[in-house]
């Protein structure tokens, strides 16, 4: 007997050859559109004559293959005049500030700053206004456009997101702008690190006495991610005469709304906890230069900003000290001691400054710490 006088094996025998064939193409089809999206973007890097904005779109395309099941956040800024190389290096400073290691930026010159996020959308929102805040301060006089997008909402294809964000920067205007493509984000709510327990009763932040171990699993996630991690340990400079002159319950009001002022300042995914009785300790997922800017950033906000309104005279200073990869590397307790080290040595220097750690900071015993430091 011959395989014709069973139909049902035949048409079995068919449809695994349609399989095959379906799942070669399919297979096929995918290498090569990945070909030609790597080349494309290999020639965009070495083609001398690629312009900005066949880069850019590139990367856009790039982002779109790598989310097609996902979403995530295009944007483009455009200073309102062409910057001098001293002018552009503020910018690229106040994105440092922002940008973490999943995100990515590419600069036209002096002229243009395209930036691919992987955020929450709501987030954007608080992320946007620091941006035109802290370029109002870097760029005095030099009004910025800064617009959002999002894939796939507002657009599937990298052309139509490249066209509205470039039309959404288009207009020049005496004052910056910050603008959503399409609905803007809902207002963001600044939220404590996930736990369990109980939090600080005063702050809302995870207590001291949790902390170390809430930062080793931090740690330990960003290892697994290959993603840089850095430290910052925050202090209030002189507490102990704070709270000589205005009392406790005026100092537990200063907690309170410093804890909040740096919740603002960070991104949701970096965790903020306690450290002793006057500092905070951000954990923080970019390069120590990254988290220097962060840092000063904070120090600059507390300096100017009005602590119990009804007492003219309060005006707080922070000292900070900062760490990471590569200046330190290892255990969790490693970070931390060197973080400390910064706090001391910028505390020395008498305060109210920002310090990264040095290697020739490290203290031979730990005894060496100051016991009382105002």
């Amino acid at each position: 007997m011959d395989a014709s006088s069973f139909p049902w094996f035949t048409m079995i025998w068919q449809t695994l050859l349609v399989s095959a064939v379906s799942f070669v193409l399919i297979v096929l089809i995918t290498s090569f559109v990945r070909y030609r999206l790597l080349t494309d973007t290999e020639l965009a890097k070495s083609d001398p004559n690629a312009t900005w904005a066949d880069r850019f779109r590139i990367r856009l395309l790039a982002w779109i293959g790598l989310h097609k099941k996902g979403s995530f956040l295009a944007s483009i800024l455009r200073p309102s005049r062409p910057l001098t190389r001293e002018e552009a290096d503020r910018v690229e400073s106040v994105l440092l500030g922002e940008l973490r290691p999943e995100d990515e930026q590419l600069a036209d010159g002096t002229e243009r700053w395209g930036l691919l996020w992987k955020i929450d959308y709501a987030e954007t929102r608080r992320v946007g206004e620091r941006i035109l805040r802290d370029l109002g301060e870097a760029l005095p006089g030099v009004p910025v456009s800064l617009a959002f997008a999002r894939y796939p909402q507002e657009s599937t294809t990298p052309e139509e997101l490249f066209r509205v964000l470039e039309q959404a920067t288009a207009a020049t205007a005496d004052h910056s702008i910050l603008t959503y493509v399409g609905e803007p984000p809902p207002p963001a709510t600044a939220h404590p690190p996930e736990s369990q327990g109980d939090l600080d009763p005063v702050t809302g932040l995870l207590p001291y006495d949790r902390a170390e171990r809430f930062l080793q699993k931090f740690l330990a996630t960003q290892r697994r991610k290959d993603f840089p991690v850095s430290f910052i340990l925050l202090s209030i400079d002189r507490m102990a005469d704070l709270q000589q002159r205005h009392g406790e319950e005026a100092l537990l009001q200063v907690l309170k709304e410093l804890s909040g002022l740096m919740l603002a300042e960070i991104r949701e995914s970096d965790p903020i906890t306690r450290w002793g009785t006057d500092g905070f300790m951000i954990a923080a997922s970019t390069q120590p230069a990254g988290a220097m800017t962060l840092a000063r950033r904070i120090v600059g906000l507390a300096e100017h900003h009005q602590f119990l309104p009804d007492s003219r005279r309060l005006r707080l200073h922070l000292s900070a000290g900062v760490t990471g990869y590569p200046e330190v590397s290892g255990a969790a307790a490693v970070y931390l001691n060197a973080v400390e080290d910064a706090l001391y040595t910028a505390r020395d220097r008498g305060g109210r400054q920002v310090v990264r750690y040095e290697p020739s900071m490290l203290r031979q015993e730990t005894q060496d710490k100051p016991t009382d430091v105002f």
